[in-house]
């Protein structure tokens, strides 16, 4: 099946994507790889998007025939399960490991330096802060050896990472707002383990709010209409993960780690608005 590349990509880029498709169907068949091969159409303009629900707008790539839900239960399958098991088994001691690193200010960086009109209601970056272990699927040496145990339990769960997602710890300062807005793609579903919860925080997502709960993780799809808050005079910190979509295949998330490492994300651009 072939896919018109577009003019978002270099032309290095676009044969590259091109011969990886090609590899890659040859590899499990196009049968296997039909929802991503539609969802490329989408993203380069091809055929137009049926999204399930109105407040879910990827912004980059959209895998159709996946469930389409704001929220998920941590249990509801295996592989979150697992992760969210062995995030919560840990939760103590990853507590302990960002306090103590936190303390020195190189660990930390701002999670999206600069003004941007996707997060409008921040008067400067330093209101969200990081601590990032895995960045666009770049493991950071000092933050893991910082985080001994928070270290072991990223590297436990790799087969589950996205590949280009992040595991940080999340930091929103007092009276911060993070206002509604979608992210990238439906492959992957994002996790949240609370670390330390003031009062006045929460989230909500697809118009459902939540409030977390320290030490426990809650799931969602942040492709729908998301917005955080703290309220508060304290820090919120929660501990944040992506793992592919547990109902993806396994034909379809070895061809999305093939296409990801063709054109790494800095080398593509999402579609304007």
């Amino acid at each position: 099946m072939a896919i018109d590349i577009p003019e978002m990509l270099s032309p290095e880029a676009a044969e590259k994507v091109q011969s990886v498709l090609g590899e890659c169907i040859a590899k499990h068949g196009e049968a296997k790889l039909h929802r991503i091969l539609e969802g490329l159409q989408i993203a380069f303009g091809e055929k137009e998007p049926r999204y399930p629900h109105p407040l879910q707008r990827p912004e980059l790539l959209y895998i159709p025939g996946l469930p389409s839900k704001p929220w998920y239960s941590p249990d509801e399958y295996p592989s979150l399960k697992h992760a969210t098991r062995t995030l919560e088994a840990s939760a103590s001691a990853m507590r302990e490991e960002y306090l103590r690193a936190s303390t020195e200010q190189s660990h930390l960086a701002t999670y999206m330096p600069g003004k941007h009109e996707k997060f409008y209601t921040l008067q400067d970056d330093s209101q969200w802060m990081a601590l990032f272990l895995r960045k666009e699927g770049k493991l950071n040496a000092s933050n893991l050896q910082a985080c001994p145990e928070t270290a072991r339990v990223i590297d436990s769960l790799a087969p589950l990472l996205m590949s280009d997602g992040e595991a940080f710890f999340s930091v929103l300062k007092p009276g911060t707002v993070l206002p509604p807005h979608h992210d990238a793609t439906n492959c992957k579903l994002t996790i949240h383990m609370a670390i330390t919860i003031p009062p006045d925080c929460g989230i909500r997502v697809g118009g459902e709010e939540r409030q977390w709960t320290e030490g426990r993780c809650v799931v969602f799809d942040d492709t729908f209409l998301h917005e955080a808050w703290n309220k508060s005079t304290q820090t919120r910190i929660c501990f944040i993960m992506d793992v592919w979509h547990p109902a993806l295949s396994e034909e379809e998330i070895d061809t999305l780690r093939a296409l990801i490492a063709a054109v790494p994300r800095n080398r593509a651009q999402a579609p304007a608005a």
